[in-house]
């Protein structure tokens, strides 16, 4: 399932609010012609009003500004010589171009209709011998128009990025199981080793094995993990798209059951689950969402949480073995545990960036979990071989 919105499906939408604003201005309209004794002309806003497809782009930045009716007409007549001329052609012709036969035919229909909208109420404007001082554009007449689908593209843009940002984020964990596995993993073992063997060289090569293991084991698993779970994600996925398909009528009642069961009236939830099985794709991404608890869009990609994690590993097993390659005695340990609790502390500290707690308190957390760890590791280092007679 395609998260990017295609071009049709922003004109469908554009559509869709442009009828629900066009109810508010056409009754506006047609009160103001009560008032103004031209009855006919009110019946002929109210009877577009209510029409189960009606005025598809409304001006945003004149529902609430209602002239005369005189000017009300023109209003309406120079927004749909612009529907009529111009922007149900692109529209139909972007839907051909998607490949989205059943736009057309809706988008064909809502066309033919404003058509005979607009002779309408020429028609009303001759008989009352006001001036028709609309004519074809190519722009949208009303700054509302275009306003609403560029409102449109920014939300779209908008969807795109968040999703994109949501699914960067959420390799943080990755990254923080990576570099903390390497800073801690690494430290013990280098400090174990110094503190069994005294010799710089042999715990840097034990540094690097292990930091290569390390790196390899880490991204292999991380591989296979995210590649096992984005398998059981699309499993689930399909299985919810079967049942769907065979039997639609308990999806919708599912729908309505959960709708409900998440607080909304029992009359609010048959409504929104019938408007959302028109659609049955919108239906059944939305079933797997409600009801799975999973995005229809698999944003698990196992490379990428491998990288992560293999990166952010080599990156903290560096930190406690650099020490070793400048300095000697039992400084190094203490530089090399030094560094390691300052990387620990900077990563606890950094990651609330993204999780908005408090960073001292955060990067204190982690640092304790690491010091202890490390502590216990050289420990095990000195004391264990003196059993051996090491």
């Amino acid at each position: 399932m395609d998260p990017s919105p295609s071009r049709t499906s922003i004109n469908l939408w554009n559509t869709f609010i442009g009828q629900a604003r066009a109810r508010r201005l056409y009754t506006a309209y047609a009160s103001k012609a009560v008032q103004e004794g031209y009855p006919d002309v009110a019946q002929a806003f109210l009877e577009v009003a209510d029409a189960p497809f009606t005025h598809p782009a409304t001006v945003l930045t004149a529902v609430d500004a209602v002239g005369d009716t005189r000017e009300n007409l023109q209003a309406i007549i120079q927004s749909q010589v612009y529907e009529t001329e111009t922007m149900y052609p692109r529209m139909v012709k972007e839907a051909g171009a998607d490949g989205r036969k059943d736009a057309v035919e809706a988008l064909r229909i809502a066309w033919e209709r404003e058509r005979r909208n607009l002779d309408r109420f020429q028609s009303l404007l001759r008989t009352k011998g006001w001036p028709d001082s609309a004519g074809a554009s190519a722009e949208a007449p009303f700054a509302g128009v275009a306003l609403v689908d560029t409102q449109m593209e920014e939300a779209t843009g908008k969807v795109r990025r968040e999703r994109k940002r949501v699914s960067s984020v959420a390799r943080i964990r990755e990254a923080i199981f990576g570099m903390q596995d390497g800073l801690i993993s690494t430290a013990i073992l280098v400090s174990s080793v110094y503190g069994a063997t005294g010799e710089n060289a042999i715990t840097i090569i034990a540094g690097l094995a292990g930091g290569l293991g390390g790196v390899v084991s880490m991204s292999a698993g991380s591989f296979l993990s995210s590649r096992a779970e984005r398998e059981v994600k699309e499993a689930e996925i399909a299985r919810e798209a079967r049942e769907f398909h065979e039997n639609p009528a308990t999806a919708v009642a599912e729908m309505i059951v959960i709708l409900h069961n998440e607080g909304l009236s029992e009359e609010a939830a048959v409504l929104i689950a019938e408007t959302l099985a028109q659609n049955e794709e919108v239906l059944l991404r939305t079933m797997i969402e409600k009801e799975l608890g999973l995005s229809p869009e698999i944003d698990t990609v196992p490379w990428k949480d491998a990288a992560v994690m293999g990166a952010s590993f080599f990156v903290g097993a560096a930190v406690p073995i650099v020490p070793y390659v400048f300095l000697h005695g039992t400084e190094v340990v203490v530089v090399s545990l030094f560094a390691t609790a300052v990387g620990l502390f900077a990563m606890g500290a950094g990651k609330t960036r993204f999780t908005r707690r408090n960073p001292v308190r955060s990067g204190l957390e982690v640092l304790g979990i690491g010091l202890l760890a490390a502590g216990l590791g050289y420990a095990l280092g000195t004391i264990v071989p003196g059993f051996f007679g090491v």
